[in-house]
């Protein structure tokens, strides 16, 4: 029997579950909170002339576990380097690795398959790097590549440097069992993934080589209908942390918390709330949630992130600085940490049972504990009895002041945030409907082995789209009830390539992926946006690499942008007569801004500048997309209109633009209830606002 079939079952036999996932992921997928281990993993097969084989992991639950000799992973690259590797028996398996996971090729390289499993996740390969791989050359196996998408876009792409060599028996084995059982064709690629771009592109970069017996076939994916709710436990204020300001948001409400890591780095988890004024209570903005969460859902930053994106505590005072260390491998032990004035390099920390804090004069305060020298190394404390004799303070319910010559480390005290409404915040929510069409949202768990379906009334959220407030509902059977469910084309297609071999050599010419742009998360609400303006060629990133999705966009490059969706000749606009003040020839914008003065589409302010420099505003967009459409007329303005908390901002030019908009769902309104028509759009709105136009076509050309 040929080596596939048992390769194939070992992979089924290791899969778990992840999160499913239809935008691209980068990344191994993340450890799943239900099962509490991450399924991704990377194992390497070789022939050590036994039956069975020889298996390695080279990756698994987010840990480096075998080393063989030519083959490393580097984690923080999401690289496999292949360096000389040359075994062609060998079978490589991979699972949930991320769209972004790169086998780079080094030196002369072989081996006999590979498989990939996307599993809801990402599966992806590129080969990358200068050397070249054969993959299959002994023809060993009877399908040298298998790519499973499972739910997700996966697949092969090559760099412009590698050489890949695939190869498949000419004629399968008549006295194979495995044969003769299938009748199996001798077949390259096998899978529901994608070979490059499309199955155009594979022939391309084959060197024109012609390879028959491609068959494309739509993939689904069929899935229940998902929603995250809120159930309101009581309007009375609660604690959300400690306040924070962000500079370019001076009305926002920001609370934050921060992890302690033992090294003495600091992260800050942030949240943004909202007023829910019909409701007298304040809930986590779903819109800061979608743009900044990390692959868990949090928003978690750095201290350089935290300081660089404008954060900064509300400090109301002095504190005692933590650190924490592990005692031994169970017990975690948190220290205050202290000064000697006659060891003035050295590190010193209280571990105490309790305190009494003198707000007035914090080196007044006093402590219950045991006062420890420590050592540091690689960035872990540890405690350094050997070379001092820990001092006890305080005894039994006394507090005491510490010994003379000691001194807190003092850190600052933060001002806590205490907001209306203590809720319960439901993110798994899967959406029932009765027989009369009525939605509920239904929690599903387990207890004590036993399933559980909670019954919830839901009411939307304005603005906050498939985000509810729950109400518990008893008398509705959920047995009655039936599940809403959906059926999505994954991306992916069936393909199944047959042939002796197929070449790839590096020319350079292969088609490029879609931009990554490290500041785009995946997940995030503009996500898909981004990346679909990017590679339309509409939008692009800035030269750090960076696309700057909360930055604000100026007039002049909103027109930019316009002008080349439209596909304007602005050359001929090159040597037009100045119109503003403030636009000069040989400007980069100076061309399109023109183009759009002459066709109507935008104007300048009544002091004879365009307002180059200038954040264009969200009404601002509305205009200008409107006029582009030709005006047309719009009906149902101030109904339209009412529904925004904030309606009497929008300037009177803009009403009707802004209702054409919202119709035409080109724009809705912010998180909570405004359609803030006086604001700065940000890159990712217009990315979001441009896809939704191209995407119903309306869009014309010049």
């Amino acid at each position: 029997m040929k080596k596939l079939l048992s390769v194939v079952l070992a992979a089924i036999m290791m899969l778990s579950v992840c999160s499913v996932a239809f935008a691209a992921n980068n990344g191994p997928c993340p450890v799943d909170e239900e099962w509490g281990y991450s399924p991704a993993f990377i194992s390497l097969w070789v022939d050590d002339g036994t039956d069975e084989g020889a298996g390695y992991g080279i990756y698994s639950a987010g840990k480096l576990v075998d080393e063989v000799a030519g083959v490393t992973y580097d984690t923080a690259t999401n690289t496999l380097t292949l360096d000389n590797f040359n075994d062609p028996t060998a079978s490589l398996t991979l699972n949930a690795m991320g769209e972004d996971f790169t086998v780079e090729v080094v030196g002369e390289c072989a081996i006999g398959h590979i498989t990939t499993w996307g599993w809801f996740w990402e599966g992806s390969v590129t080969f990358d790097g200068s050397g070249t791989l054969n993959i299959n050359e002994d023809g060993e196996y009877y399908i040298p590549i298998v790519i499973q998408g499972e739910g997700t876009d996966s697949g092969i792409n090559f760099g412009e440097s590698v050489t890949v060599n695939i190869y498949a028996p000419e004629e399968p084995d008549p006295d194979d069992e495995y044969y003769q059982v299938n009748e199996y064709t001798p077949t390259l690629v096998y899978g529901n993934g994608l070979i490059t771009d499309s199955e155009e592109t594979f022939i391309t970069v084959a060197n024109g080589m012609e390879i028959e017996g491609i068959t494309v076939e739509d993939d689904f994916y069929e899935g229940t209908v998902q929603a995250k709710g809120y159930l309101i436990e009581s309007t009375d204020d609660e604690w959300r942390g400690y306040v924070c300001s962000k500079k370019d948001d001076p009305n926002g409400i920001y609370g934050f918390t921060t992890g302690l890591y033992g090294d003495g780095r600091i992260e800050y988890h942030v949240d943004k709330y909202v007023s829910v004024e019909s409701l007298g209570v304040y809930l986590p903005d779903e819109t800061f949630v979608e743009q900044y969460k990390n692959d868990w859902g949090d928003v978690v930053f750095s201290q350089a992130e935290f300081e660089e994106m404008g954060f900064e505590p509300v400090v109301i005072g002095q504190d005692f600085t933590e650190r924490w260390f592990w005692k031994d491998d169970y017990n975690p032990v948190t220290v205050y940490m202290l000064t000697k004035a006659d060891d003035p390099n050295g590190l010193y920390g209280i571990e105490e049972d309790t305190y009494q804090k003198d707000d007035d004069n914090i080196q007044n305060s006093k402590f219950i504990g045991t006062i420890h020298k420590l050592k540091e190394k690689n960035g872990e404390l540890s405690f350094d009895d050997a070379s001092f004799t820990p001092i006890t303070v305080g005894s039994g319910s006394t507090c005491a002041k510490l010994p003379s010559g000691f001194s807190i480390v003092v850190s600052d005290e933060y001002d806590d945030l205490y907001l209306a409404g203590e809720v319960c915040e439901y993110d798994y929510l899967t959406m029932y409907k009765d027989s009369k069409g009525k939605e509920y949202a239904v929690y599903e768990h387990y207890y004590n082995g036993e399933e559980i379906k909670e019954v919830y009334d839901i009411t939307p959220i304005t603005g906050m789209d498939g985000v509810y407030i729950l109400a518990v509902n008893t008398t509705v059977d959920v047995n009655t009830l039936e599940e809403e469910t959906f059926i999505e084309p994954t991306g992916a297609f069936n393909k199944i390539l047959y042939g002796t071999s197929f070449s790839y050599e590096g020319d350079g010419q292969s088609t490029p992926p879609a931009p990554k742009f490290p500041d785009v998360k995946s997940g995030s609400w503009y996500f898909d946006a981004v990346n679909y303006c990017a590679q339309k060629g509409f939008i692009g990133g800035y030269s750090n690499g960076n696309f700057g999705p909360a930055d604000n966009l100026k007039r002049q490059d909103f027109v930019m942008i316009l002008a080349r969706i439209a596909g304007a000749d602005l050359d001929k606009y090159a040597n037009a007569t100045p119109k503003f003040s403030d636009v000069k020839k040989g400007a980069y914008y100076y061309s399109a801004v023109m183009w759009a003065v002459d066709n109507g589409i935008i104007g300048g302010y009544s002091n004879g500048k365009f307002g180059v420099g200038d954040n264009i505003t969200r009404e601002q967009v509305a205009t200008i997309l409107y006029r582009y459409a030709g005006s047309p007329d719009v009906q149902n303005v101030d109904s339209t209109l009412s529904k925004f908390s904030d309606v009497k901002k929008i300037s009177a030019y803009a009403k009707i633009p802004i209702a054409w908009a919202v119709q035409n769902g080109v724009i809705s309104g912010m998180a909570d209830g405004r359609v803030a028509p006086v604001e700065g759009a940000s890159r990712a709105q217009i990315a979001m606002i441009v896809m939704r136009m191209d995407e119903q076509g309306m869009f014309k050309k010049s």
